[in-house]
């Protein structure tokens, strides 16, 4: 089981379009991409060992905006 995230403070009417970008950038770097290149990684594992389950948690936040 993998459960790892991030959330960058980046309010829409505080952030600069830069800032707004590199905070999307980031969070969708550790939250989804991340995500899946350890599952790619686990699978090659688990094909070797006879297989296996692999489960992603994950959890939202409400934003104040």
């Amino acid at each position: 089981m993998n459960n790892a995230g991030i959330f960058i403070p980046h309010p829409i009417t505080g952030a600069s379009y830069e800032q707004w970008q590199a905070a999307w950038q980031a969070t969708l770097a550790v939250n989804l991409t991340g995500a899946a290149n350890v599952t790619w990684c686990a699978v090659q594992h688990m094909i070797a060992g006879g297989g296996g389950r692999i489960i992603n948690v994950s959890s939202r936040r409400r934003l104040p905006w």
